[in-house]
Order: structure tokens, then C-alpha cells, then sequence
């Protein structure tokens, strides 16, 4: 009897439509796709607050300098984002890390992420057979949205939740 290695079907689905083969002939896939629905900066605090490119654009007529949103302190800056450089008004949260840290730093890449590129829905899909045209057939579904980011091994640990999803003992 063959026993599913966890690790390795992990280790496997690392990338938008990579397939894993289980020894009773289905498969499992890994789906990486838009949010459409999710606001990161909606219902949370966690990320700080935005101000879209209407108010990043406000210029004291007296002294021609741009002035930040009023709801916005000093700690707010403009981030120029994506090819185009759209700017936004940020506020990092309150009780978020300290300017000038590292952890500032990567904070405020992940603004500029979530902003050009917005969420994640991470799927992992069950296949087994093919329809009439040779496209697999998905007969299971483990999703999650409103994944911020798949960097740093963030993606394994979404897959390795989503795998306790399947019975994949009985797939042996």
C-alpha cells in the first residue's frame, strides 16, 4: 500500500497550475487567481489607510505643495505604485511597525503589492477523468481568497491548510 507524503504534494504545488499525480490516478492541481471581491484596505486597519490618486494630486494653491488627505497625520506618505505610478496617500496603521525598521519597509511593499495587484484566491482542485474536449474534470474544490501574499513560504502553508481539505489517505 502506498502512503501520500504530505511534504511532497506540498513541495509540488508551488506555482499557478501545477499538478500532482495520486496513485489511484486522479490528481491534484494548484489554482492561483485574482480577488475580484476582496478589499484588503475595506474592513482592517492591519494594512493602514489608502486615498486614491484624486486626493494624491491636492495642491496648496498658496504654496503649490502637495497636502495629504485631512483624516491622514504626518506619518503619511505618497507611494507612486505599478508601470503607470498611480499615486496614493498611505497611512500606515497605528499600531504597525515603526518607520525606519524593516519591518516598515516590507510593510510598505506589501501596500504597493496589494495596490497594483490586489489579492489572491488560492485554489487546490481534485481532477480525475477527462470531459469531452481533454480538460480535466474537477470533482473537489479547497479555496481561499483574500490571500495578501504568496511570498516568503506563505504559499506552502495555504496549500498544506487546503490539503486537509481531501481524503487523500483514501486515494492510496
Amino acid at each position: 500500500m502506498t502512503t501520500i507524503d504530505h511534504d511532497a504534494i506540498v513541495e509540488a504545488l508551488a506555482d499557478h497550475n501545477d499538478t500532482y499525480e495520486l496513485p489511484d490516478g486522479s490528481a491534484l492541481r494548484l489554482r492561483i487567481d485574482h480577488d475580484e471581491f476582496y478589499d484588503p484596505f475595506a474592513d482592517t486597519d492591519s494594512y493602514g489607510r489608502i486615498r486614491g490618486a484624486e486626493e494624491y494630486a491636492l495642491r496648496n494653491r498658496d504654496t503649490g505643495r502637495y497636502e495629504r488627505p485631512r483624516d491622514m497625520n504626518g506619518n503619511a506618505e505618497k507611494l507612486s505604485v505599478g508601470r503607470s505610478a498611480d499615486g496614493w496617500w498611505w497611512q500606515p496603521p497605528a499600531d504597525g511597525p515603526k518607520r525606519g525598521t524593516p519591518e516598515f519597509a516590507k510593510l510598505r511593499a506589501l501596500v504597493c503589492d496589494l495596490l497594483e495587484f490586489g489579492c489572491s484566491v488560492v485554489a487546490v482542485e481534485m481532477l480525475r477523468g477527462e470531459d469531452a474536449y481533454g480538460q480535466p474534470i474537477v470533482v473537489q474544490v479547497a479555496a481561499i481568497g483574500g490571500v495578501d501574499s504568496i511570498a516568503d513560504g506563505y504559499l506552502a502553508e495555504v496549500v498544506s491548510d487546503l490539503l486537509t481539505h481531501f481524503d487523500l489517505e483514501g486515494k492510496q
